[in-house]
């Protein structure tokens, strides 16, 4: 399931700027490259908890240990479509055997170490689904869906009446094929 977080927001915060917001700076540090990581750029970036050369890590702007993981840049085309297009165009152009293969976009990766995890988790590929998904909009008429999340309201959370509920089952997620990915 997935929720367009246009227009929704709480009394700490509205939930689409904030999304915005966050994707901006996690890539625009991963094009700045401040502590000059190899393989960080407008086509290679993606900082969040991931598995690292030393162990679970949680990267960030602020703590940044050089590894890339694709499932952040990858669930953020609802917020920065072109810069995640970019992003996965570039992914796609690494060795195979490397960061994708079989099963999708390995956890996560270090180039300037030479290390790339050798595992799919089902945790990443999941978002990476359903965020484009949700940017693509395929599911937005599910109105059963629409009822189960009616009591958000009760939860504190507001959104417009015009805000779409994006959400599907799996049998309603298309078959996405390697062709959908080139121009």
């Amino acid at each position: 399931m997935t929720r367009d977080t246009a227009g929704l927001s709480d009394r700490y915060a509205d939930y689409w700027q904030q999304n915005l917001r966050h994707t901006q700076i996690n890539y625009r540090h991963c094009v700045r490259n401040p502590y000059n990581h190899l393989g960080y750029s407008s086509d290679c970036w993606g900082l969040t908890a991931s598995h690292g050369p030393r162990g679970y890590v949680a990267s960030a702007p602020d703590t940044d240990f050089g590894v890339i993981t694709p499932s952040a840049a990858l669930s953020s085309f609802p917020y920065a479509p072109a810069e995640a297009m970019r992003a996965l165009r570039g992914f796609l152009t690494k060795p195979r055997k490397r960061i994708w293969g079989r099963f999708g976009f390995v956890d996560a990766f270090c180039e300037g170490r030479n290390w790339y995890f050798r595992t799919y988790l089902a945790i990443n590929q999941g978002p990476i689904i359903a965020m484009i998904e949700n940017h693509q909009g395929f599911c937005g008429d599910c109105s059963w869906a629409r009822r189960k999340c009616a009591g958000l309201g009760e939860a504190g959370l507001h959104q417009p009446a015009s805000g779409q509920l994006n959400v599907c089952t799996a049998q309603e997620l298309p078959r996405i094929g390697p062709g959908w990915l080139l121009p």
